[in-house]
């Protein structure tokens, strides 16, 4: 291999290096305005990983509130004793899955 193949070669992994950079930044970046894992994006551009983020999103509902801290600085209880709190929905991991590969 000569001098000039091997600069070649170190410049093409460079670029590969700083490609792959930028797309996990994009990707952390559309995960976080979304509010959604970036674990779960997967699309190849900008677009496609918005689509995929209100998806998600919309599949995931909003994200909870913060609970109100107590006067001791604590967070409020999030059921009172015997009430048994509010119901949750549990969420349907097929019906994601779905909707993500449909996009």
């Amino acid at each position: 291999m000569t001098e000039l193949q091997k600069v070649q070669a170190r410049a093409e992994a460079a670029e590969k290096a700083l490609n792959e950079a930028k797309a996990a930044t994009l990707v952390t970046s559309i995960a976080a305005e979304f509010g959604v894992p970036a674990v779960l994006l997967t699309a190849a551009d900008e677009a496609g990983l918005k689509a995929q983020a209100e998806a998600i999103k919309a599949l995931i509902g909003a994200t909870p509130a913060t609970p109100a801290a107590t006067p001791a600085g604590r967070p409020a209880p999030a059921a009172t004793p015997g009430t048994g709190g509010t119901p949750t929905t549990p969420l349907d991991a097929a019906a994601m899955a779905d909707r993500i590969r449909s996009i």
